[in-house]
This record gives structure tokens, sequence and C-alpha cells, in this order.
């Protein structure tokens, strides 16, 4: 499971295995993510299939860029080697905050976002499904709005 913050559009997007990265990466793009294996998760409670809905959504929370900033620092601080902090006491930390982030910010999602969530799904597995089929041929706009 996987907390990625855009930190250009303080958004945060929740990828989890099934989840392909296949927007184009704008200008000046910058991205902080936090990655949690499946025994941690499972060790603490969290069924990731409870967060189906909200995998591969904008989620904006007025928490995500002070939130984003605390942790490209604090990852900063762990490539160090005089970093204090603890591994596993850190990594219940962020897992803590990670999922009060996605709580305040998925409760933003209402009214024609929801609606749109499942179609919009669709979309991007239907041109995932042709990227991972045919990875060496390129597509101009027209074209690929022919394949979603």
């Amino acid at each position: 499971l996987a907390f990625c913050f855009d930190r250009s559009e303080n958004s945060l997007y929740l990828l989890n295995e099934q989840s392909r990265n296949i927007w184009i990466t704008p200008e000046n793009y910058q991205e902080v993510a936090v990655v949690f294996d499946q025994a941690f998760l499972a060790r603490h409670g969290l069924d990731p299939q409870r967060l189906e809905g909200l995998f591969m959504e904008p989620l904006g929370s007025g928490q995500n860029a002070l939130f984003g900033s605390w942790l490209s620092a604090t990852l900063t601080r762990l490539g160090q080697a005089d970093c204090p902090l603890q591994g596993q006491a850190l990594a219940e930390q962020l897992l803590e905050d990670c999922l009060f982030i996605l709580d305040n910010a998925s409760q933003r999602l209402q009214g024609i976002a929801l609606g749109r969530r499942d179609e919009e799904r669709a979309i991007m597995r239907r041109v995932s499904e042709w990227a991972a089929d045919c990875p060496e041929e390129t597509l101009n706009l027209v074209e690929l709005a022919d394949v979603a």
C-alpha cells in the first residue's frame, strides 16, 4: 500500500498492487511516498480491501502540503547516519499519520466525483492494458482517445 503525496498539487494518491502509474509527469513535479507491505498492514489490523474506491484518486486535504513537507524532511534525515529515529516506531507513526491524512482527504470526496470514479477507472484500466500489451507503440492524442 503506497501513500503518494503530490507536492505540486497537494494531493494524496493511494496506490495498491493493482495500481498502475500511467499519467504523464508534468514539469516540476514533486512527489514523496511511503510504502507499507501487506504483513505490516496486517499486523496493524488494516485491510487494504476496505480502501477500495480510493485508489488512484486525487485526494485533497488541508494537511497534505504540511505533511508532505514533513515527510520529505523526515525521509531525508533517515538517510543520514546520525538520525535518531527508530525504524519500527517511525513506521508505526507514519502509518498512523498517513491514515489520518487519508481519512481527512477521503471525507472530501463527494457528489459527482463519486459517480464518475468507476467510469474513469474503467478508462484508465483500458489504457493501462493497452500500454502493457503494446509497450513499444506510440499514440497521438486522437489514437489514445480511441483506445480509452
